[in-house]
């Protein structure tokens, strides 16, 4: 099961950029398995706000899955906002990753999920 085979995975994204400030590992249904955080909790969201994006976010992933046939299966997606960047990488077929990244790094995010976050979670499953 993720939640014991990915028990520090939250923790050890953080150290993969400073960029990063915040890694939940969350259920397709959205329920957050597992979260860590490099900023003080409620700086952008309340752990309610938390879970709700969490939950929307499972809720838009398994929608978005309804493509796979005709586009492919789905590496990642990110929300630019105007004061952070998530992205949302799916791990197994039950769960997905969320990471919050600073908003300054932009030019960044891509180069951080692809050469960074995908290549330890392929790491990381493999193991």
């Amino acid at each position: 099961m993720a939640e014991e085979k990915f028990q520090n995975l939250p923790k050890e994204v953080l150290f993969l950029n400073k960029a990063i400030k915040f890694c939940a590992l969350a259920h397709k249904t959205g329920y957050i398995v597992l979260s860590s955080s490099r900023i003080d909790p409620g700086t952008f969201l309340t752990e309610s706000e938390t879970e709700k994006y969490a939950f929307q976010t499972g809720i838009s992933y398994g929608m978005q899955k309804s493509w796979q046939d005709k586009l492919g299966k789905i590496e990642y997606s990110v929300s630019h906002y105007d004061n952070m960047m998530v992205a949302m990488v799916p791990l197994l077929e039950d769960h997905f990753l969320l990471v919050s990244m600073d908003s300054e790094k932009q030019r960044d995010v891509y180069q951080i999920v692809n050469g960074k976050i995908i290549p330890f979670l392929k790491y990381a499953i493999s193991q």
